[in-house]
């Protein structure tokens, strides 16, 4: 994930951003920018969403969202998360343009791009936050790490 702004940025600033296919995320007023995720990381995205949304839906006890979706913790901390799950009884934490608080489950797929910050820097954020649970999946590993934060 590539650091690409030198001055605090906020929501606001992040509002503006083109829809260009890249992932535009803002922790503690820094601007990250990482390129569209590869094939496999979107199957793998695609194959969990499922089980979740699948296991949610039927339970009827939340709901599920996939990136690029935001997560506003505050003017200075916007992540897009590739999988949220938000609890039915938090459900006033959505809004029609985005999540403005901390879901109760994140799960970030590791990319060449995205690993470190995903492994260290947002790890903190989603525990500073609130984040209950946090699975960081490797795809070169094929492994899930679960975090109980």
């Amino acid at each position: 994930m590539q650091h690409s702004h030198t001055t605090p940025c906020t929501y606001d600033d992040y509002l503006l951003l083109p829809d260009d296919g890249k992932r535009y995320e803002i922790i503690d007023g820094e601007l990250f920018v990482a390129p569209a995720p590869f094939i496999d990381h979107q199957r793998i995205s695609i194959f969990l969403t499922n089980i979740i949304f699948e296991y949610v839906s039927e339970m009827k006890i939340g709901e599920v969202f996939t990136a690029p979706g935001d997560v506003v913790f505050s003017m200075i901390d916007i992540v897009q998360p590739d999988i949220v799950y938000v609890s039915a009884s938090r459900k006033e934490i959505i809004t029609k343009r985005n999540i403005i608080a901390a879901p109760d489950f994140v799960v970030e797929i590791l990319s060449l791009s995205t690993v470190l910050a995903d492994r260290t820097t947002k790890k903190s954020l989603y525990e500073k936050y609130g984040v209950k649970e946090y699975w960081i999946v490797d795809p070169e590993e094929e492994t899930i790490e679960v975090f109980n934060l």
